[in-house]
């Protein structure tokens, strides 16, 4: 009851509030289900929505302690068949707008997904939210007419287990666009805005199906294993101030100050609604004042500013380098949070000491293409929203002369003089497939060449620039552009060949010569970007050219853009193209 009564008080604060700022709604605005869990499963908002337990009680979860140390006011959910059923009611059928806000403590060492909760059978059905540990990645689905989709987050440093936190995910959609957000602990963490292709579509689906709190009902029937607290549903889209007065509300350590991460610890120096930033001068980075910039200020500024912060890997070894600075995540480049150092390289031995390095590529959402202002654009860099891209790893450089040496016993390159550290060329897409088949079945791997999208998604890094270093500057026909120097070997810089692989600086994900040097082979036939499958997709099943991307060393920095899309008949051998590898995120 004391549970109730303060999330009520909570409510009639901010109604009163909201008589002065009449743009502003009410917390009870919209509002179809508050469930409190304190030692049962009612509906506290009001609207008679309220949940079952099995009728066996080995299905039941067992009341626990809440995020105040009160007994029997939160419910903890085994992992193996408990779960919590809320009969259909039509007023849980979301299509336009929908917020979910709940608390939530889990054992991360489960290997598996975890659900907090779905409508309908399965999380993808309609709506839902689902947590995968090994991926640390938070899925908000929300599954229209056309296809299932969804909005994802991943951050490998929010410590979730044994500590509550705050998860609220936002859903609205008109006849022209999809917005979404996910907040954790009151921060913006992403936000999406995608076209809808067809108006009128990309509503939620809606079903007369229960609405199912710690499972799902079709196999293999992922369960929640830990706890679950208020948990709040609304037929509105809650703005980020409305996110911050409930998570506001909470008391979690008992100090009497609401816990909102902006409370008046000191000044932020930074904007919250910004782009990732670099900061290179350590004294503006001391934040413990102890005369040094180290891994300490990093844990400080995120205590104080509830941001995450990465020293720059700016040589490419794997960890961060403190003497270049760091840079922290805002909103809306969530993808950012992948630095060098967040995730090990995958080293695969090739045998007499050779090597090929690969990074394990987070998954995420973005745009592919380019905007129709941007420098050098193309016609067919159409921009598509909304590709969904699962983990894999991709190979750090170029294929190298020494690598293809190595599995095939030969150097086709016409650059040999360049050493066998350079990439290879002189290689076309059927020879990359004899050179796939090789290695395959040396090391017991799938190798395979990226897709299209995978490619871009990987270059890009987070960007949305034409490069991941910044966008085209002056002439887009010009062969020099600062901008790019420090990342590509183009037209400017060559001096008409290859460089060895990782000479200049890698992007945001560790990996090399993205930009220049060879273009590189991709899986793909060349033809209209795909819009029918949002999550992976590949291209046209036939075709005439197939994909290169990268540009190279003998073009001007135009076709080293991250969004540019080169072609060549599949037999092609030239003395710029080239290929790296990706794998599966499970190899």
């Amino acid at each position: 009851m004391k549970k109730m009564l303060t999330f009520c008080s909570v409510l009639f604060v901010v109604a009163l509030l909201s008589i002065n700022a009449q743009a502003q709604l009410a917390l009870t605005d919209g509002l179809v289900a508050y469930y409190p869990f304190d030692n049962n499963v009612a509906d506290a908002s009001g609207e008679n929505n309220d949940g079952r337990v099995d009728l066996d009680h080995s299905f039941n979860p067992t009341p626990t302690t809440d995020r105040y140390g009160r007994a029997d006011s939160a419910y903890l959910f085994d992992g193996v068949d408990d779960f919590i059923e809320i009969p259909h009611s039509d007023s849980l059928n979301m299509t336009t707008e929908l917020t979910i806000s709940l608390w939530v403590k889990f054992d991360e060492s489960v290997d598996n997904w975890q659900v907090f909760v779905a409508k309908g059978d399965y999380w993808n059905e309609t709506y839902g939210l689902i947590y995968h540990n090994t991926f640390r990645e938070l899925n908000f689905w929300h599954a229209d007419p056309d296809n299932s989709a969804y909005t994802s987050w991943i951050d490998p440093l929010i410590p979730y287990n044994d500590v509550w936190h705050h998860i609220a995910a936002v859903y609205k959609s008109d006849q022209t666009k999809i917005y979404t957000q996910i907040y954790v602990d009151s921060n913006l963490e992403v936000s999406t805005e995608v076209d809808i292709a067809v108006p009128r579509t990309g509503m939620i689906n809606t079903n007369e199906k229960n609405f199912l709190i710690g499972r799902v009902n079709v196999a293999p029937y992922y369960h929640l294993n830990g706890a679950l607290d208020d948990l709040v549903i609304y037929n509105r889209s809650l703005t980020e101030e409305d996110i911050g007065a409930l998570y506001a509300s909470d008391d979690y350590d008992n100090d009497g100050i609401g816990n909102r991460l902006e409370v008046a610890l000191g000044t932020n120096p930074f904007d919250p609604t910004s782009r990732p930033v670099f900061l290179s001068e350590e004294q503006y980075a001391d934040f413990d004042g102890d005369g040094d910039f180290d891994g300490d200020d990093l844990g400080h500024f995120a205590k104080v500013f509830g941001k995450t912060l990465w020293f720059v890997d700016q040589d490419g070894d794997g960890y961060g380098d403190p003497s270049m600075g760091f840079y922290w995540v805002g909103q809306p480049e969530p993808a950012w949070l992948f630095a060098e150092q967040s995730w090990g390289v995958l080293e695969i031995d090739l045998g007499n000491g050779v090597s090929m390095n690969l990074k394990l590529i987070p998954s995420g959402s973005f745009v592919i293409g380019s905007p129709e202002g941007e420098s050098g654009r193309n016609s067919d860099e159409i921009l598509h929203g909304g590709i969904l891209i699962e983990p894999f790893y991709m190979q750090t450089t170029e294929v190298t002369q020494r690598q293809w040496l190595e599995v095939m016993g030969n150097n086709p390159s016409y650059f040999q003089n360049c050493g066998l550290d350079c990439p290879v060329e002189m290689v076309s897409w059927d020879d990359v497939q004899i050179f796939l088949s090789a290695l395959n079945s040396q090391t017991g791997h799938n190798f395979r060449l990226p897709t299209e999208t995978q490619w871009e998604y990987a270059a890009r890094a987070g960007s949305v620039t034409a490069f991941a270093s910044g966008d085209l500057t002056g002439d887009s026909s010009s062969c020099a552009n600062p901008v790019v120097d420090s990342m590509a070997w183009y037209c400017f810089n060559s001096s008409d060949t290859t460089h060895p692989v990782a000479q200049k600086l890698s992007n945001a994900w560790g990996l090399y010569d993205m930009h220049g040097n060879v273009w590189e082979w991709v899986q793909d036939w060349y033809g209209p970007y795909p819009t029918a499958n949002v999550i992976d997709p590949k291209g046209p099943e036939t075709g005439t050219y197939r994909v290169n991307r990268s540009g190279s060393w003998n073009l001007n920095p135009r076709f080293a853009r991250s969004a540019y899309r080169g072609r060549h008949w599949p037999d092609s051998r030239i003395n710029y193209l080239g290929f790296r590898l990706v794998l599966p995120s499970g190899q």
